[in-house]
């Protein structure tokens, strides 16, 4: 009994040695396997890694070409541009300088042809105000008739415009006529009548602005 009974012991023991011993092999079998896989995750991770490099540094080649190619055609243009406005700038310096010059050669031919008939610069033509008018005829007018011939006129503003004045060529000025009279001042004389006019208007309307 004793002797089956250590038989019995001695094999358990043996059964559960084996199976400890086959359940370490499973272990170490299973390991084996886990450590293989990451062996080729870490493998195909580091080969998508050199891949993905490689293509970076393809791709920075690339774009490097391409801003270059890009700077190169800036440049180009903005010399291009700096050409075109330094050439429209001379364009309009050359034109306002033309302009200049044709109005220097126009101011110097007037002169020139003024200085012979006249030394002295002449007004500026401008009408005569109405009220001027009406006194200047008033005392041209020595028939007291309303209107002026060209025996009246003779010595004033009126005789060298009178041709021009007398519209419808019946050897008189009328008022209405008078009044596209213009203030052509070239002598002394007609300066002097024209001042004299000025003045003596001026006075009579002093005179009515005291009378109210």
């Amino acid at each position: 009994m004793l002797k089956k009974t250590i038989c019995t012991l001695i094999m358990l023991l043996i059964v559960v040695a084996l199976v400890d011993e086959a359940g370490a092999g499973r272990r170490r079998g299973r390991s084996s396997s886990r450590s293989r896989q990451m062996r080729k995750i870490q493998k195909a991770f580091k080969a998508e890694q050199k891949r993905y490099q490689k293509q970076y540094k393809k791709d920075m080649k690339e774009y490097q070409k391409y801003q270059k190619i890009v700077g190169e055609q800036q440049r180009k243009a903005a010399i291009i541009a700096h050409k075109r406005e330094k050439r429209a700038k001379a364009n309009r310096l050359k034109k306002q300088e033309e302009r200049r010059e044709k109005r220097r050669e126009y101011r110097l031919k007037n002169e020139s042809t003024l200085g012979k008939t006249n030394s002295r610069k002449p007004s500026v033509a401008r009408h005569v105000s109405l009220p001027k008018i009406k006194l200047l005829m008033k005392k041209l007018d020595k028939d007291k008739n309303g209107s002026l011939t060209k025996q009246e006129v003779k010595g004033s503003l009126f005789e060298k415009q009178f041709q021009v004045l007398d519209k419808n060529k019946d050897g008189k000025i009328v008022l209405k006529e008078a009044y596209h009279l213009k203030t052509v001042v070239n002598t002394k004389k007609e300066k002097k009548q024209v001042k004299s006019t000025s003045s003596l208007f001026n006075a009579q309307k002093k005179k009515k602005i005291s009378k109210k």
